[in-house]
């Protein structure tokens, strides 16, 4: 095979993998979210942000519990120092003086 053509499989080979990959942590990431809403239900509707008019259930969907991970992700962050994912994320998160602008931030 000409250089080109094994540089184009090279390229090829490697999107099937960051594809399979990515399948491969997002239904990981599904069944723990499934997890934590068969498990701590109750947290998570305490927890949830949004408004819903009729509850069908008790357990929350995947999108709850999404949207309250999400919501509490940076409170939850500080306590989970260990981890790989904190850090690499805890670096590049922004301060709180930076979100919020208060008398407080204003004045220093």
């Amino acid at each position: 095979m000409p250089p080109a053509e094994e540089d184009l499989q090279a390229r090829i080979e490697s999107a099937k993998k960051a594809t399979e990959s990515f399948v491969c942590l997002a239904t990981i990431a599904t069944g723990i979210m499934t997890v934590i809403a068969f498990t701590h239900s109750g947290e998570i509707w305490s927890r949830y942000p949004g408004w819903i008019r009729t509850l069908r259930t008790t357990i929350p969907t995947i999108s709850i519990v999404k949207e309250t991970l999400y919501q509490d992700f940076h409170e939850l962050l500080p306590h989970c120092k260990g981890l790989p994912l904190s850090k690499i994320v805890f670096p590049l998160r922004r301060i709180v003086k930076f979100l919020y602008k208060t008398d407080e931030n204003m004045a220093a």
